[in-house]
C-alpha cells in the first residue's frame, strides 16, 4: 500500500460516528496517510452528534481543504441508514470521486447498514480499522504499536 501523491485518485469517505470518537479520529488519520480524501461524510446518531463537530475539526487538520458534511441517522433503523448511504454513494460517484466506506465506528446496526449499502451501492472500498488489543481502544492510532493495528479491506480494493 502506497501513500497518496498529487496524482492519486480523489476520494470521498463515509463513516459513522459512535460513542468513541477516537475510533473515527484514528480512521481519519489512517486514511489521511493513504488516500487523497476530498470529502468526508460523518453520520452520527442523535446521541453522538455532539462528537461530529470536533471530528470535522480533526478532518480539517488532517486533510486541509476538505468538505465535511454531518448528517444524523437513526442508529436503530438499518433500512433508513442503508438508503441514506446508498444515496450518498450515488451523489459522490456523480461528482467523479471514488467512494470509501468505513464501518469501524458506531453501533453494530450502523456498521451492518453501511456495509450493505456499500456493497449494493457500488462503493469502491469498504474498510474496518482492526485493533488487536482492546487495551488501546482509547488511544489515537499513531500512538498504538503498528503491529497491533491493520486497515482491513472488507470489500473492494485497497491498492488504488
Amino acid at each position: 500500500m502506497e501513500t497518496m501523491n498529487s496524482s492519486s485518485p480523489e476520494w470521498s469517505l463515509v463513516t459513522g460516528v459512535g460513542a468513541r470518537p477516537i475510533a473515527v479520529a484514528s480512521v481519519l488519520w489512517t486514511y489521511s496517510r493513504i488516500f487523497n480524501i476530498k470529502e468526508l461524510y460523518l453520520l452520527p446518531s442523535e446521541k453522538t452528534l455532539c462528537h461530529a463537530e470536533n471530528l470535522r475539526k480533526v478532518a480539517m487538520l488532517l486533510f486541509g481543504d476538505i468538505e465535511v458534511a454531518i448528517e444524523a441517522v437513526d442508529e436503530t433503523d438499518l433500512g433508513a441508514i442503508a438508503s441514506k448511504v446508498e444515496d450518498l454513494i450515488r451523489k459522490i460517484k456523480n461528482k467523479g470521486y471514488r467512494v470509501a466506506i468505513d464501518v469501524t465506528a458506531g453501533r453494530k446496526t450502523m456498521s451492518l447498514a453501511f456495509y450493505k449499502a456499500g456493497v449494493l451501492g457500488g462503493a469502491d472500498l469498504i474498510t474496518y480499522l482492526y485493533l488487536r488489543e482492546t487495551y488501546f481502544e482509547n488511544v489515537l492510532f499513531p500512538l498504538i504499536p503498528k503491529h497491533l493495528t491493520r486497515l482491513v479491506k472488507l470489500h473492494g480494493r485497497l491498492d488504488y
